[in-house]
């Protein structure tokens, strides 16, 4: 089993954080348009090879399956200390890191699998949530976490209309940069055949 084996691997290894991401999976066409999209992202934000190394500050959880040592969460004052945090996975490995115990995060897909969102309506509430609250644990953005944090206040008194705004923000400039990239290749496609010779 999935528990069994992570324990074996703690055990083994002297980790006292493991996190394992699971197979994703999707259904609906609006998760398989995302959901990639938004893994690579995540990845390529916080490599794993700086989660897992103890020189670096990088750090997080999968909320999917973490599983630590009792001690380890004592020590960092419970989930009380991540209770204020929308992406307490993040906020939890951050404060194992910082406290010095060993995180270890891997790719468990025959192990584990998961549904994130069911549909666009769970996608785009999730992830406009999910990229406000995780931007500001990248490693440079954290430094200045503190401007943030009136944002972050107006995100919980008005949930719907932060979604509408930064969806919104981020839809625009999604096809601000499709049509950056396509414009240039449409204007070569219908470029006169002499001007290519």
């Amino acid at each position: 089993s999935a528990l069994r084996s992570a324990l074996t691997s703690c055990q083994q290894n002297g980790w006292d954080v493991l996190s394992l991401w699971p197979k994703i999976e999707c259904s609906s066409f609006w998760e398989r348009l995302v959901m990639p999209v938004d893994l690579a992202v995540t990845a390529m934000l916080f490599p794993l090879g700086r989660v897992n190394g103890s020189a670096h500050r990088d750090a997080f959880t999968i909320g999917g399956f973490t599983l630590m040592r009792h001690s380890a969460l004592r020590a960092i004052g419970g989930f009380t200390a991540v209770r204020r945090d929308v992406a307490d996975d993040f906020a939890l490995g951050i404060l194992f890191k910082q406290a010095g115990f060993r995180i270890h995060m891997g790719f468990a897909p025959d192990l584990l699998k998961t549904r994130d969102y069911a549909g666009f309506g769970e996608i785009w509430e999730g992830l406009t949530r999910k990229l406000f609250s995780n931007f500001t644990y990248i490693p440079v953005v954290r430094a200045f976490r503190s401007h943030f944090r009136k944002i972050d206040a107006w995100r919980r008194r008005h949930p719907r209309m932060f979604s509408a705004v930064v969806g919104g923000g981020a839809l625009i400039a999604g096809l601000g940069g499709l049509a950056l990239t396509t414009l240039p290749l449409v204007g070569l496609l219908t470029a006169p055949l002499p001007a290519f010779l």
